[in-house]
């Protein structure tokens, strides 16, 4: 399959379907050329599992992989940076029961703007550490945890002509991040997934967020 070539010197700090789509295919093009473990994940997912598309309201896409593939991730960030992005590493800002502030959190993946600086973060591939039973990751300075068996191995998710890798029992670990996902929230926030159990201590109130409000 051709890589699709998309736009990402941007003059003007402005996100659309269209090219956050460009942006996503390009990206699991390449990640499945280079046998890549990644996994769809988050709001991709859900849009692509529940609607057949990416949510249109989402500013950015998820993915994720498993820490132990960390040095496969980094062997195809070259190829990502010579289509035109930006990628930067963030690590842990603290310690955790999972990680330490030595490991790597998460690969955000962005546009430049005007030739010099970061522009919008476009998607996130995060990294999932083993802790017993679960699988852990942070976003939004949360701590998430799921079964590892979602990401003992992958299923294989059909869409816009191209093959992606889903965690296995992907429905399930819907269920277990967003309780009914056939319920539309357009404003929601990581804050509220259901797999928090713990926080970072710059937090101040509870972990997990009530998000009852839905449209």
């Amino acid at each position: 399959m051709v890589v699709e070539m998309v736009k990402k010197n941007v003059w003007i700090k402005r996100i659309s379907t269209k090219s956050l789509k460009s942006q996503f295919n390009a990206i699991i093009d390449l990640l499945n050329k280079k046998n890549t473990p990644y996994y769809v994940d988050c709001g991709a997912l859900l849009g692509i599992v529940r609607d057949g598309d990416l949510l249109p309201w989402d500013n950015d896409t998820d993915l994720a992989i498993n820490s132990e593939d960390l040095g496969i991730l980094e062997s195809a960030v070259k190829d990502i940076k010579n289509l035109g992005w930006r990628c930067e590493f963030e690590r842990f800002s603290e310690e955790c029961d999972f990680a330490t502030t030595k490991d790597i959190r998460v690969l955000k993946i962005s546009d430049t703007w005007l030739g010099f600086f970061r522009g919008p973060t476009r998607m996130d591939i995060f990294l999932l550490y083993p802790m017993d039973n679960y699988r852990c990751w942070s976003a939004a300075k949360r701590y998430m945890r799921v079964d590892r068996k979602y990401f003992d191995g992958h299923e294989i998710i059909k869409w816009n002509g191209r093959k992606l890798r889903a965690p296995k029992h992907y429905r399930d670990y819907l269920t277990q991040k967003y309780g009914d996902w056939s319920v539309t929230v357009k404003n929601w926030s990581c804050k509220g997934e259901l797999t928090i159990f713990d926080a970072e201590k710059t937090v101040v109130g509870p972990a997990l967020v009530d998000q009852s409000h839905k449209t």
